[in-house]
């Protein structure tokens, strides 16, 4: 697991824009990978998992961002994945 922010971790999500930082991110992990919101501030990165486990992954970004992150730092409750081949960011759940 990987937290992805930028030097001033202050609305270091936007880095998930950019895609030479995507790329770095697939020569470390993998071409594929799943990004989950943490907050506007940082993302959590992760190996590529099963399909199957979106939705559970989804239910946990809601539970984190619902008792842990403000209302104005919330980013999204939704799971995302990243394929390098593609060079494609896309909401899985």
């Amino acid at each position: 697991m990987y937290i992805l922010t930028n030097c001033h971790k202050r609305f270091g999500t936007a880095e998930i824009l950019d895609k030479k930082t995507l790329r770095m991110i697939a020569d470390k992990v993998g071409d594929r990978f799943i990004i989950l919101p943490s907050s506007v501030h940082e993302t959590i990165v992760l190996p590529a998992k099963d399909e199957t486990e979106y939705e559970r992954l989804e239910g946990m970004v809601r539970e984190v961002n619902d008792t842990q992150v403000d209302i104005e730092e919330r980013l999204s409750y939704h799971v995302y994945a990243y394929n390098g081949d593609e060079e494609t960011l896309q909401i899985v759940a």
